[in-house]
């Protein structure tokens, strides 16, 4: 059975209590936004904080599935905390999906770097041991594009749409899905949260776009075939085009280019017989 939530506080904080070197505990995460609702998959992500490294070397060494229950997998990883905010104070991490389902993601890092790690995130408090603050998911949200994010997006997106249309008339489809599915659909996914998201939360994988296009994941994600691959190509400049004209920016001369080099060459050889798929919608220009 399940183990409740009160359950699992319970035995993390009977843990605590046998542990004096744990000063402080932290939690992150979604159960800290408001905005969003707990459900079954929701994790419970832990912040111990320790006096010194040593104490972070011992934890390390405690039969973790003796204290809080079998596992069904576990993944430890030993990292500086925060290298992006320029602290190297050794951490450990350790991830563990429990047989009774449920998920415990615990952190243990030194005590010095309290602040670092509530500026890391507003999804950040402290719950024991410290002042809990009220949290939110404001670090999360949309921020307007300034004018040089907004041209290397539209640049690599048509830069990196000569590569896909390259792999396709290769008949390269790894090469081809490869740089679709890594660089132009992220470029369109960031495009469209700054047309529609701005001063929200868009989600973890852009995931409330599919409020904006319900046909996203047949658009976008759903090819096997070279065939399908370029229709997804031809749609996703068509969605990237009307989306820089919703923002009413204009589209510049080397897109135009590029879109009219994928349209004139678009026809592709499938097993060995030259088809042409994917041909553009016209748009007013």
């Amino acid at each position: 059975m399940k183990r409740t939530k009160e359950e699992i506080w319970a035995m993390i904080m009977e843990f605590v209590h046998d542990h004096p070197e744990i000063v402080m505990i932290g939690t992150e995460g979604s159960r800290n936004n408001p905005e969003k609702e707990e459900d079954v998959f929701t994790d419970f992500d832990v912040t111990f904080f320790v006096e010194n490294e040593q104490d972070i070397i011992r934890f390390e060494q405690l039969d973790w599935e003796t204290l809080w229950g079998k596992t069904i997998v576990t993944q430890v990883l030993h990292e500086n905390f925060l290298e992006n905010h320029e602290c190297n104070k050794f951490a450990y991490t350790r991830m563990s999906l429990f047989e009774d389902g449920n998920r415990i993601d615990l952190k243990i890092i030194p005590a010095s770097e309290k602040m670092r790690y509530l500026e890391a995130d507003t999804l950040n408090t402290i719950v024991w041991g410290g002042e809990k603050r009220a949290t939110s998911d404001v670090i999360h949200h949309v921020k307007p594009p300034t004018p040089e994010e907004l041209e290397e997006c539209i640049n690599e997106f048509y830069w990196v749409s000569t590569y896909v249309f390259k792999g396709i008339k290769r008949g390269d489809f790894l090469y081809a899905a490869g740089h679709f599915e890594k660089i132009v659909r992220v470029e369109l996914f960031r495009l469209m949260s700054w047309c529609y998201f701005i001063g929200e939360n868009v989600g973890k994988e852009w995931s409330r776009l599919a409020e904006i296009e319900k046909e996203i994941p047949q658009k976008y994600y759903g090819f096997s075939t070279l065939e399908q691959l370029h229709s997804s190509l031809v749609m996703a400049i068509e969605k990237f085009e009307e989306t820089l004209k919703k923002m009413k920016i204009p589209i510049p001369e080397y897109a135009r280019k590029t879109r009219k080099y994928i349209e004139e060459n678009g026809t592709i050889s499938i097993s060995g017989k030259e088809k042409r798929r994917g041909a553009f919608r016209s748009l007013s220009q």
